[in-house]
């Protein structure tokens, strides 16, 4: 059976992390997080990433063909029994259509593009109840009724991010709203677009995006024998 290709598409505070592990278990495949794969190629120096730590360092934002570089690397790099899974990108309809002819040309098609749906207040919710640690880094959620200011693996003291207040968030979705949601109409067009109830346990919303997923899978396998038929009637 083939590689199932994914892209999660959705706001800050979504999920799209703990998902993107969630599947990753179910699937052979690889998350590829642009944040993640931009610290990894500055960090080993790459010529890529020599080219990525010059213009954040001029305080230039890192430019489409740079990032679809950055990603295109990723993408030859994986095994062919594997597929992948896309965190962050694309952003734009221009990434977007040069994901697609990369795409072509690797000869790795999207299986679907899964869309997480929260109202924003509860992104908001969400978002501003995450603590992290001092000392030990940890994520942890605080909860009204279960208040913490210490780590609970090492005691360390736990701490609120900048842009976790909901002043910030808000900010964050109007951004998201503004560049990123006309993707979902992108993908609509293509019948790659698959929006899924975000709500509840991690493992519910996980068991939704797989019943997704395999309904896709499906679909991609009848429609060439749909091709067939009509071609030959």
């Amino acid at each position: 059976m083939a590689p199932v290709n994914i892209i999660l598409l959705g706001p800050p505070g979504v999920g799209k992390s703990t998902q993107a592990t969630l599947l990753g278990k179910r699937y052979p495949l690889i998350t590829l997080s642009t944040g993640n794969i931009l610290r990894a190629e500055v960090a080993a120096e790459t010529p890529l990433g020599l080219q990525a730590k010059a213009a954040m360092e001029s305080g230039r934002l890192v430019g489409d063909d740079l990032i679809i570089a950055l990603v295109r690397s990723r993408l030859e790099q994986l095994p062919r029994d594997h597929g992948f899974l896309l965190d962050g990108f694309p952003r734009t309809a221009a990434q977007a259509a040069a994901l697609d002819e990369m795409l072509r040309e690797l000869h790795r098609p999207l299986t679907v593009v899964v869309q997480p749906i929260l109202e924003h207040d509860e992104v908001v919710r969400r978002m501003s109840s995450r603590r992290e640690c001092r000392s030990c880094n940890a994520p942890h959620t605080v909860r009204p009724e279960q208040p913490l200011t210490r780590c609970p693996s090492c005691g360390g003291e736990l701490f609120q991010r900048l842009d976790d207040t909901p002043e910030v968030i808000l900010k964050r979705l109007a951004v998201y709203e503004e560049q990123t949601s006309p993707l979902a109409a992108y993908y609509q067009k293509a019948s790659l677009l698959a929006p899924v109830d975000g709500h509840g346990a991690p493992q519910e919303v996980a068991m939704r995006m797989i019943s997704t997923i395999e309904l896709q899978r499906l679909q991609r396998r009848t429609e060439p024998a749909k091709q067939v038929r009509t071609i030959n009637a």
